[in-house]
């Protein structure tokens, strides 16, 4: 299916899907495990056959089954802009230390592979930061600007456009910005106006990042290894895997 026809069609499916009460298949075959009937289902949608799709809301609020309602909510909300924390999810985070320069800049494998996808998608791209390092005296606003400049240019080269990157250079407990506040995602709304924090995704490798977006009514998903994954959170062990997984 055309990703961006995919994209627009969804705000459509939410009101679809809730304005129709089940699905054959799930008529048919009761016991279905859902994940196999949402993978199937989406398969015969593709191929045309659009009420099939209902069943991904059939019994699953009923059941309180959370991972299943946000998997769902993914196919169904037609989300616009996404925010991703830096280290630990574009780049590779240093031990106990900062990037301090762009020598030290790492990519994390497959986040060109990623951002080019999700900029041919037609998502504003948003880096939101915090960059304790400075307040520290271990880089310089300078440095950071220097590492973001190449970073935002080599993604370029490779087909990645980070539209505006924000950051906090503040200390623990000394501003509204560092997260988990949300003084840089504020700034980002009032320098994009259309910008919908319910239409927006945040991916982020911490804690704090989720506290941030959930403040906001934002999209969550918290990257980390396999064995970190937190039921409270959608997970995925990279960028990569989470624009594939939750189909962004």
């Amino acid at each position: 299916m055309n990703s961006c026809w995919q994209r627009n069609v969804r705000c459509l499916l939410r009101k679809a899907l809730q304005s129709l009460p089940y699905s054959p298949l799930a008529v048919l075959v009761p016991q279905m495990d859902w994940r196999f009937q949402l993978w199937l289902e989406a398969g015969l949608y593709d191929l045309g056959f659009f009420p099939l799709l209902p069943s991904w809301f059939e019994s699953g609020c009923l059941r309180g089954d959370c991972s299943r309602m946000r998997v769902i909510e993914y196919w169904t909300m037609n989300y616009t802009t996404i925010f991703l924390d830096r280290d630990g999810v574009i780049n590779r985070k240093r031990d106990d230390d900062y990037v301090k320069h762009w020598d030290e800049f790492e990519f994390l494998p497959g986040v060109k592979e990623a951002l080019k996808i999700l900029t041919e998608k037609n998502y504003r791209l948003i880096v939101v930061t915090n960059q304790r390092g400075i307040a520290r005296g271990w880089m310089t606003m300078d440095d950071l600007h220097e590492i973001h400049a190449r970073m935002i240019g080599e993604l370029a080269q490779s087909g990645a456009e980070i539209i505006a990157i924000y950051c906090c250079p503040h200390d623990k407990d000394q501003c509204d910005c560092r997260k988990p506040q949300t003084g840089m995602f504020l700034q980002a709304q009032r320098d994009f106006p259309d910008l919908a924090f319910t239409e927006s995704v945040l991916i982020g490798d911490s804690l704090s990042d989720m506290q941030a977006g959930a403040a906001l009514g934002c999209r969550n998903i918290l990257i980390g290894p396999p064995n970190s994954n937190d039921a409270n959170y959608d997970c995925a062990t990279s960028l990569l895997e989470a624009v594939t997984k939750y189909q962004l």
